[in-house]
């Protein structure tokens, strides 16, 4: 990561950075909505109110994800921030999961998310945002008609004090935070279990949803075979793929960290690795299993 990238991390450690978000937005209409909507997706909706927020998860029959989301609650409709690699898969789900319910689901290819994270963003103009911690560190996103309108509302909340970051800038706040991304770090062929968002994506205290079953059976289970964590170790940082040391994990992602001077990652590791907090090894390098590598 170059000086830039360092410098923009730790804007969004720190203060508060801005940019114009790749996730998609699936608009949901009509008078069962909220109901039908948490039927859906992992967390609770059918109690929100216009301005509210959850993050969550959609998977389905089989447990496997199609993604993370940001549900934001509208007062006649809810925005559901997807990742852009399965936004188009993920309406057609909700679609063939609507019976006779007074529901509408449409991909807008008009609608943008500009997205403010770090501590400081509570500090900027927040109407008409949501609630949308990214990196840990407090967030909120505006939803934007067009793309010329969410460039300018960066370049508004710039002016306000935040900082617009480049992608390099961000991945590294994000890397060092130990926030997994859907399509880098966990895709569609894992369980919600595995990405390890259980505690923040998902209520065991709510009515049915699709895919639950599989979901509250690995909970049961008390494991999976794999899962996310995040490390810090000496030495350069590996590239994506890469096999940790008797083939115990694989490297999804890493940068070096400018703030810790080592480098900093996530990775997919077997289940007793990640339970017992044991060390990793890369050709040799001791690397240090953290609930974040940077508080």
């Amino acid at each position: 990561m170059d000086e830039r990238a360092q410098r923009e991390a730790h804007q969004l450690r720190t203060a508060v950075g801005v940019w114009r978000h790749s996730d998609r937005l699936i608009v949901v209409r009509g008078d069962e909505r909220l109901d039908w909507m948490s039927g859906m997706i992992t967390q609770e909706c059918k109690s929100m109110r216009a301005g509210e927020s959850r993050y969550a998860a959609a998977v389905h029959e089989k447990g496997k994800l199609f993604g993370d989301l940001f549900i934001h609650c509208a007062n006649d409709e809810i925005y559901v921030v997807a990742p852009e690699q399965t936004a188009q898969q993920l309406v057609e789900h909700f679609e063939s999961h609507i019976i006779m319910e007074d529901v509408e689901v449409t991909l807008d290819p008009m609608l943008w998310v500009v997205t403010a994270q770090g501590p400081a963003s509570e500090g900027l103009e927040n109407t008409g945002s949501y609630l949308a911690d990214r990196l840990g560190r407090g967030g909120r996103d505006w939803i934007v008609r067009d793309e010329a309108s969410a460039d300018a509302l960066v370049q508004t909340l710039v002016s306000l004090g935040a900082t617009a970051v480049s992608e390099e800038g961000r991945e590294l706040a994000r890397i060092e935070a130990g926030i997994p991304r859907f399509g880098v770090d966990f895709g569609t062929t894992n369980y919600v279990q595995e990405a390890d968002i259980t505690r923040r994506a998902v209520s065991f205290n709510k009515g049915c949803y699709v895919g639950q079953e599989v979901v509250c059976r690995l909970e049961m289970r008390g494991h999976v075979r794999r899962q996310l964590v995040a490390f810090v170790m000496d030495g350069a940082p590996p590239p994506p793929g890469t096999s940790l040391d008797q083939e115990t994990g694989t490297i999804t992602s890493s940068a070096f960290s400018q703030e810790l001077g080592k480098t900093v990652g996530l990775a997919m590791v077997k289940w007793d690795i990640a339970k017992e907090r044991k060390d990793i090894s890369l050709a040799g390098v001791v690397g240090t299993l953290v609930e974040r590598p940077i508080q």
